[in-house]
């Protein structure tokens, strides 16, 4: 580009004075059109390279545009490599915490395998000893049942001897009334009744379960219990199978008074 404008300003410099040299003859005038085609030639070749440059200069621009976005997807890509590289250092963190964590879960799953061998033994153990348990249980209820049978026994043979004794008493009075002579006058004195004895065999049972109650009056004319149970003879023994808390109470009753005892059996 620089050329033609040197080679331009040559032929402004130059024509005038070939149109001096040249003005009587036609070789001069011809050399003259040359020099004008050539100039021409010139013009269109600096507007064709004035064109050109535009166009180069526009191309620049895209490119510098072009590389001022690929430099910006470049520092892009740099924070997202920066940031991929955090996040991979927090995944390798994560990646030792959990085989840490594995490791102590592998050692808590054997200590656990080892606790419920254990277990599983003392298990096994604990069913033995209440095989033993219910054994001895069915030994003690089977032992109760025969105690109460024998308690029923004794006090209908108690109830038979009070009986007896009582015919007895009886019989005395009337020998004592046939000696006595017809001027004598009997006094009778009545104390109260005497309550020997009123128990439980266990104050404290399971829902289901029972208790026996046992009991000895005597110088009684009436003797119940209550709740639920009423009129019972002087000596004798009642199962009960109460489903709550009850307190049972023994009143025995003569022409003196009565006398009363309780007894609570607690219902668990």
């Amino acid at each position: 580009m620089k050329q033609i404008l040197i080679l331009t300003c040559i032929i402004a410099l130059v024509l005038p004075l070939a149109l001096t040299g040249c003005k009587n003859g036609a070789k001069q005038k011809a050399e003259l059109e040359r020099l004008r085609a050539e100039l021409q030639s010139l013009k269109a070749a600096l507007q064709k390279t004035e064109n050109e440059r535009d166009e180069l200069k526009d191309k620049i621009d895209n490119v510098a545009q072009a590389s001022e976005r690929l430099q910006n997807q470049v520092n892009d890509l740099t924070n997202t490599r920066d940031q991929l590289k955090e996040q991979f250092s927090i995944v390798a963190d994560s990646r030792d915490q959990l085989n840490k964590q594995l490791s102590e879960v592998i050692g808590s799953r054997e200590q656990l395998r080892k606790r419920i061998a254990e277990l599983i033994t003392s298990s096994e153990q604990l069913q033995s000893q209440i095989d033993e348990l219910t054994k001895s249980r069915n030994a003690i209820a089977a032992e109760v049942r025969q105690a109460q049978e024998r308690n029923d026994e004794l006090a209908t043979q108690l109830a038979a001897e009070m009986k007896k004794v009582s015919q007895l008493q009886n019989q005395l009075t009337v020998t004592n009334k046939d000696e006595q002579s017809e001027e004598t006058r009997t006094v009778e004195v009545v104390g109260y009744p005497s309550i020997h004895s009123f128990d439980t065999s266990r104050s404290q049972i399971k829902a289901g379960q029972s208790s026996t109650l046992t009991w000895w009056v005597s110088n009684a004319d009436e003797i119940r219990i209550e709740p639920g149970i009423g009129t019972v003879s002087s000596l004798g023994s009642k199962t009960v199978t109460p489903s709550t808390t009850t307190t049972y109470t023994i009143i025995a009753t003569n022409k003196a008074g009565e006398s009363r005892e309780t007894r609570r059996i607690e219902v668990n």
